[in-house]
């Protein structure tokens, strides 16, 4: 009896396709006849339309639009022929627009099967038959608009749309007429992002009462010690991740805020200290993401004890960590961590000692696909200017990169996408730049000076971008 490869069942070849990128989809459509029939469909059902990369010819994107589920567009799909209809997509659910468009051809490009609707440049887009035809979307989730205004005819429609949605956001946004909103609430509201001056910011957040997750830039300086109140007092019962970005919150008006919080899943604050990390320790098994800024942590003890306690942490950046303190301390146990962007500081004469230490509890980030060891630059006396003029900030002390010294027990981290050592001391050569090359297959992208002598450096660059990654050398 004939048997069948499992690489010819459709089902298998459509499961593969998942985890495939692009370049390799358009390697495998060209296989056989069964592989294009079941690999061009995942070829083409998230399709990027960009200005400055090479795009399908508009008879291709014709062709297969019936394919196309995700589309980011920065230019025009009009066809030649008819340039006041754009190129339509029926099977469409998630549309991102960044260039300005009229409201009739966007009117044109939307479908009923949408479930997520994005305006990166919605400047043009205030009429009452654009919002009336967002409102036909019976199957919209996800709303997001930058630079959008709103006008009297219009407004009432708008803030229709953003009622019916689970996750909203505004940037830019300009809302000349607010007195109805005072009789709307929004309780599907899951997600709101808000970074719109001159619209009814607090408003619109205290008409959310089922708020999961909350992203707001203020423009008033003052108006987050409404925000932290409304948290205090328990407005959103459910709100498991806070990002405010303002630089007035101390680290005590955090705290009473995170004591308040019933769970918390991601933090990204202004101002986090000592009374805030006690405040999240009762939510260490929960939390995924801490990004900080302007941090109060002078012993340098907070990112070892994140580390060491929180199983969950995807994200952690915003902290200064000390190699001593790392050796010493306990096994990182953050797994599934995808992110890591922390200088470690070694104090002069202790790099030798404590750089495997430091290695073995690299190593257990399997999962890794950003790692950023920048050293913040220090103004101070060895500062030098060049013959150009510019201020030249010597390289500090920091991880040692080097073959031999314990860059080779690294291969762990086969995911790594972006690798950053800005403003660090590194004598690396060809041999460590062939080794990430080889054993780091997904990286994209290498910001940081190999070694202080800039012909070696120069040759390692053109090595590097030969294999198709990005370098940026400080």
């Amino acid at each position: 009896m004939p048997t069948t490869h499992a690489l010819e069942l459709p089902e298998v070849l459509s499961a593969v396709a998942r985890y495939l990128s692009r370049d390799n989809l358009a390697v495998c459509v060209r296989v056989s006849r069964l592989w294009h029939q079941s690999f061009l469909s995942h070829l083409w059902s998230n399709l990027r339309v960009e200005q400055r990369w090479y795009c399908p010819p508009f008879e291709t994107i014709a062709e297969n639009r019936h394919y196309v589920k995700t589309l980011y567009t920065e230019v025009d799909l009009v066809g030649k022929n008819n340039p006041a209809q754009p190129l339509q997509f029926p099977n469409l659910k998630e549309l991102s627009v960044r260039l300005p468009i009229s409201s009739k051809l966007m009117t044109m490009f939307l479908r009923p099967s949408l479930t997520r609707l994005e305006l990166l440049n919605a400047s043009a887009l205030s009429t009452t038959r654009f919002w009336k035809a967002v409102l036909e979307l019976h199957d919209l989730k996800e709303f997001r608009a930058d630079f959008l205004e709103c006008d009297y005819d219009s407004m009432n429609l708008f803030w229709s749309v953003c009622a019916r949605v689970e996750c909203l956001s505004l940037n830019t946004l300009q809302v000349f007429h607010t007195r109805d909103l005072t009789a709307m609430t929004f309780p599907r509201i899951r997600e709101l992002t808000l970074n719109s001056s001159g619209s009814p910011d607090l408003n619109v957040m205290r008409r959310c009462p089922n708020l999961e997750s909350l992203i707001w830039t203020p423009s008033d300086p003052k108006a987050w010690r409404k925000c932290l109140q409304y948290v205090v007092e328990g407005l959103w019962p459910n709100l498991s991740d806070l990002q405010l970005m303002s630089n007035g919150p101390s680290d005590a008006d955090l705290e009473r805020a995170l004591l308040a919080m019933k769970k918390i899943t991601s933090l990204q604050l202004d101002g986090f200290g000592p009374r805030c990390l006690r405040a999240v320790c009762p939510h260490f098994a929960t939390l995924k993401r801490l990004v900080l800024h302007d941090c109060k942590d002078p012993d340098k003890t907070m990112a070892q004890e994140i580390l060491t306690h929180c199983p969950m942490l995807e994200e952690l950046r915003g902290l200064r960590a000390d190699a001593e303190k790392i050796a010493q301390g306990d096994p990182w146990v953050c797994s599934n961590l995808r992110s890591l962007r922390i200088p470690i500081d070694f104090e002069p004469g202790t790099n030798e000692r404590l750089q495997p230490l430091v290695i073995a509890q690299l190593l257990r980030l399997t999962k890794l696909e950003t790692l950023c060891l920048d050293c913040p630059p220090v103004i101070d006396g060895r500062c030098q200017y060049n013959q150009y003029n510019l201020l030249v900030v010597p390289f500090q002390e920091a991880l040692d990169l080097r073959l031999g010294k314990g860059l080779e027990k690294l291969s762990s981290l086969r995911w790594l996408r972006q690798f950053y050592f800005r403003h660090t001391l590194q004598r690396m050569g060809k041999e460590e730049v062939e080794w990430m090359i080889e054993n780091w297959k997904q990286l994209k992208v290498i910001k940081g000076s190999f070694n202080d002598d800039p012909d070696g450096t120069m040759n390692l660059e053109t090595l590097v971008r030969a294999h198709r990654i990005n370098i940026f050398v400080y």
